[in-house]
């Protein structure tokens, strides 16, 4: 059957994890339903949304449109990432419970789609968050802590369910061997890595290890650019900015590369779904969350210097043959959980 989905998430807005996830999201739906067709999302760029994901789009911020959005939709869907966390600022919370509160006043049952929940250090986050999320006829999230932090805070709806990230329901596909001594970093500015000379510092831990050719991956085009850009001028000959205008080619940089050491959570999935030997740097507990549910938890450090860094560097190029087997394996069943998040949506609305 064919269903009627709005999108809210942070679309259209130079982020390749987002975009990720909006692309899982698309193919599950197309899955599920049988068509992508009667989905939209709201977006920061609606032009490039609808041309890159196939799916109509309108201006996220644009009240009118958002709510003429509503009126025409089955489903009201708040749809994977973090959306709902303070790390960065409550105001952006505000907006997104805002959908919800607006989505059912209209009528339109709404669900919450495998986002990552927190940190919520302040009560008032915690209190916007439960309120909004009992809203939700159906609240699924991407990993055990966040289903944890949900009951916690009492904004368990009548069904909660864990899931995966929807980038694991992305199109499949083939797997390529390394091209050989090429890491790939995706680094941002967050505790100890502030500034270009520090992000180069994590480039020499990697290179120490024999990998010459060090790419460094802009996850987030407004914010990761600059430190990759200088980062790379400060190491030299062998480390270059990669040029990935897409998450296709993301995915495909990812593949080539014999190692992953990464701060941004999607990069990590992109490593995992591409079975490429990954090191975390655990700047946010998503991202320690992930490598656990991901059983990869041994190869994830809170701690940036470049001694660490390098260990666990080593440790994974000794181990990758294993950790390629594991990452397959687990690619399989993080899929399957992602795609199965369609499904329980599906179930809500058919009741």
């Amino acid at each position: 059957m064919s269903l009627r989905g709005l999108l809210c998430g942070y679309y259209g807005c130079g982020n390749l994890g987002d975009e990720a996830v909006l692309g899982g999201i698309v193919n599950s739906w197309a899955q599920q339903f049988g068509d992508s067709n009667g989905l939209v999302a709201l977006s920061g760029a609606p032009a490039s949304t609808e041309t890159s994901h196939g799916i109509r789009a309108v201006p996220r911020m644009d009240v009118r449109a958002v709510r003429a959005a509503i009126a025409e939709t089955d489903v009201a869907v708040s749809g994977g990432g973090s959306l709902f966390q303070d790390a960065t600022s409550v105001r952006s919370l505000l907006y997104y419970a805002g959908y919800l509160w607006l989505a059912r006043r209209m009528g339109r049952p709404a669900v919450i789609y495998a986002q990552g929940v927190g940190p919520l250090r302040r009560p008032l986050s915690r209190t916007i968050t439960a309120a909004a999320f009992r809203t939700a006829a159906l609240v699924t999230v991407r990993d055990v802590e966040s289903a944890e932090l949900v009951r916690r805070i009492g904004g368990a709806a009548a069904r909660l369910e864990v899931t995966a990230d929807p980038a694991f329901a992305l199109p499949e596909r083939p797997q390529t061997e390394p091209s050989g001594g090429l890491a790939v970093l995706a680094l941002r500015t967050w505790g100890s890595v502030r500034t270009p000379a520090d992000a180069a510092e994590s480039v020499r831990a990697v290179r120490a290890e024999g990998l010459h050719r060090v790419a460094l991956l802009a996850m987030h085009a407004g914010e990761d650019e600059t430190l990759a850009r200088e980062a790379a001028a400060l190491a030299g000959d062998g480390c270059f900015v990669a040029q990935v205008p897409d998450v296709g080619s993301a995915l495909g940089l990812v593949r080539c590369a014999d190692l992953v050491v990464a701060m941004r959570l999607h990069a990590l999935v992109f490593a995992v779904m591409s079975a490429t030997p990954v090191v975390a740097l655990s700047y946010d507990p998503k991202v320690k969350s992930f490598m656990s549910s991901a059983r990869l938890s041994a190869y994830c450090t809170e701690e940036f210097d470049s001694a660490r860094v390098q260990a666990l560097c080593k440790s994974a190029l000794v181990a990758a043959p294993e950790i390629r087997r594991l990452q397959i394996a687990r690619s399989v069943e993080l899929r399957r959980d992602a795609l199965r998040t369609a499904a329980l949506v599906a179930e809500v609305v058919a009741r």
